[in-house]
């Protein structure tokens, strides 16, 4: 796990690949189903919030220079505080891990592995997420940028494959259920861009050259634009696209490819490329879980964490699959718990710990100014 710095580059592919993959787990479908016909402006709304959440953000980092939200917490409450706050956060990454693997694997079941156990297909993403994580994040990284063009470049063939069956009538009316699903309650459509949470650990992986603000900008800008770009293409496609029971409707798509007997192959290459970008996906937030777990500890070897981490998600994921109801709760519960801290519990950790600096800046430079005028 010791592995070099991350650069700008692998940065911004890690974080811009993180939140694409929402798209790809149909993240564009929920937001369409809340929304209606104006999930177009909700999306251009949640983008608008979530820059200035990055602006904010990357500021309130700055006063830190190179550290992250584990080291502002034991400042601002020593080691208990770092504790509990490494511990939540390593339970929220085990979280995604386990939503990911269920509902992916789920569909790719549906598709091709109908007789398979569900069991053997999870195993597969996990076991390469545990041998992933032997080599550290900065191999996963450089295998990121690899992926990352294959997953635009798949994304934006297929977003505009039925572009002869779009029907700008779909758009409307503009304001979809109404000015409060779009604008108020549409809010909560900004957990699609909650992978901007990575952000709160990145200074101490990243190289001290690296400019964080223009990294969370760029990569916000990135995956925003693939967000749009997802959800007003596929509200042009389907007319009722509330009432799809389809898991992965951007599969659906490659239906509107017309290519006669390549049409199977096209669709294999796609789930191929999504496939390669959700076992990115999952080793980067377990390679993110185990660098937690590490400082968090203070512990010098993580292989032994790394098989219990793998064993436990495993497990949790069978259990949620035998249980539907029960998993359907699960994942509501986990998005707001996830919600709640990537955009409230931590920028207001790191605001408290801005203004603790702050204080002892100012008590300190008081205190000089005193010590002078005794003098």
């Amino acid at each position: 796990m010791d592995s070099p710095k991350l650069g700008t580059i692998e940065t911004i592919a890690i974080l811009s690949l993180i939140m694409a993959n929402k798209i790809i787990l149909n993240l564009p479908k929920d937001i369409i189903s809340s929304t209606g016909s104006s999930a177009w402006l909700n999306t251009i709304y949640i983008i608008f919030l979530a820059l200035i959440f990055v602006l904010i953000i990357t500021k309130l980092l700055c006063s830190f220079n190179g550290k992250d939200i584990l080291d502002i917490s034991q400042y601002l409450g020593g080691k208990p505080l770092q504790y509990i706050i490494g511990t939540i956060h390593i339970l929220i990454f085990m979280a995604i891990i386990l939503l990911i693997l269920k509902n992916f694997t789920t569909t790719l079941k549906t598709i091709y592995f109908e007789h398979s156990p569900i069991i053997f297909v999870m195993l597969f993403f996990i076991v390469a997420a545990s041998i992933s994580n032997k080599f550290g994040i900065k191999p996963i990284a450089k295998v990121t940028l690899f992926i990352f063009p294959l997953a635009t470049i798949g994304l934006i063939i297929l977003l505009f494959s039925p572009a002869s069956d779009f029907q700008i009538q779909r758009l409307t009316p503009i304001f979809g259920y109404g000015l409060d699903k779009t604008f108020i309650q549409g809010t909560m459509n900004i957990f699609a861009l909650s992978g901007l949470g990575y952000i709160f650990f990145l200074p101490t992986l990243m190289d001290k050259n690296t400019n964080l603000r223009k990294i969370a900008l760029f990569s916000l800008g990135i995956s925003g634009f693939f967000l749009f770009l997802s959800t007003f293409c596929l509200l042009l496609v389907f007319s009722f696209i509330i009432d799809t029971n389809e898991s992965m409707l951007l599969y659906v798509l490659t239906m509107f490819m017309r290519h006669g007997n390549l049409i199977h192959g096209i669709n294999t290459l796609f789930v191929l490329v999504w496939i390669l970008s959700i076992i990115a996906y999952i080793s980067t937030t377990f390679s993110f879980a185990l660098f937690i777990l590490k400082k968090t500890l203070n512990l010098k070897e993580i292989d032994s964490s790394n098989y219990c981490i793998c064993t436990i998600i495993l497990g949790a994921a069978v259990l949620l699959q035998n249980f539907t109801d029960f998993g359907r709760s699960f994942e509501y519960i986990i998005q707001y718990i996830i919600l709640a801290f990537v955009f409230v519990a931590d920028p207001l950790l790191l605001l408290i710990a801005n203004i603790k600096q702050k204080l002892s800046s100012s008590r300190s430079k008081q205190s000089i100014l005193n010590r002078k005028e005794c003098l």
